[in-house]
């Protein structure tokens, strides 16, 4: 099996990946383990979690120098693909906030349906439904996200 042994340095090596606008799922390539063994390693080593935040915000970094690079007239960036990226890999900063949150817990895709609807009625945009179900299991805890678009 290939390098899924976690040594210390990688840490480095992951902020100087992300920084250059890499995702940190792809840092399984550069040290060539998937994804699953990654985040184990953020489960058990702080200081590789530390790595990750720092990551993730040298490459927003990253793509926020090429968006003003784009802004002060580079016509070699792509504006149209610089904007989805944004929008989709930061999505806190820059993603579309017009998006409803329905907690899912103990309810039923019926109940889902009927509390959009009244949301809809209340003249509340909804241009999509989201809804998350999370145990509270820390390390056999089940995410689940779906979309339900308005159509």
């Amino acid at each position: 099996m290939y390098g899924t042994k976690y040594k210390p340095e990688y840490c480095k090596k992951l902020v100087e990946h992300m920084s250059e606008g890499y995702s940190f799922t792809t840092f399984g390539a550069v040290v060539m383990c998937g994804r699953r063994t990654l985040y184990e390693w953020l489960d058990r080593h702080e200081e590789f979690r530390e790595a990750k935040q720092l990551g993730e915000a040298l490459c927003q970094r990253y793509y926020e120098n090429l968006n003003k690079r784009r802004l002060e007239g580079d016509k070699d960036i792509d504006g149209y693909m610089l904007q989805f990226t944004m929008r989709t890999r930061f999505y806190k900063d820059y993603g579309d906030k017009s998006k409803l949150q329905i907690d899912v817990q103990n309810k039923t895709v019926e109940d889902l349906v009927i509390e959009a609807k009244k949301k809809q009625l209340e003249n509340k945009p909804i241009e999509e439904v989201e809804y998350k179900e999370v145990t509270k299991e820390k390390t056999n805890g089940i995410k689940r996200t779906k979309r339900v678009s308005k159509k």
